[in-house]
């Protein structure tokens, strides 16, 4: 797991205006960034009208979620494995 969140921070770090990027484990009720610490609404990367909040994984039983701020390049990166999420009876597309 440690490997996956250090190629996706690598990921985002290679956009210039990003600086503050940061990817963790997460699990069901634990909190999440709102904010960036400049004070602005974070953004959902995969947040689209007709697509879930969250994104499968290419080649791993996982999925992320990634908040953002363009103008203070500012991210987090959350990600969950299906064995997590099915311990805690979670559905990446119902959130």
């Amino acid at each position: 797991m440690s490997t996956l969140l250090e190629e996706l921070e690598k990921e985002w770090k290679k956009i210039p205006e990003y600086k503050d990027v940061k990817a963790e484990y997460w699990k069901p009720n634990q909190p999440r960034e709102k904010m960036c610490p400049r004070g602005c609404s974070l953004q959902i990367w995969e947040e689209w009208p007709k697509l879930p909040k969250w994104e499968r994984i290419s080649c791993y039983d996982a999925y992320r979620q990634t908040r953002h701020c363009r103008e203070h390049g500012f991210a987090r990166i959350y990600v969950i494995t299906g064995p997590t999420a099915q311990a805690h009876n979670w559905n990446p597309g119902k959130e």
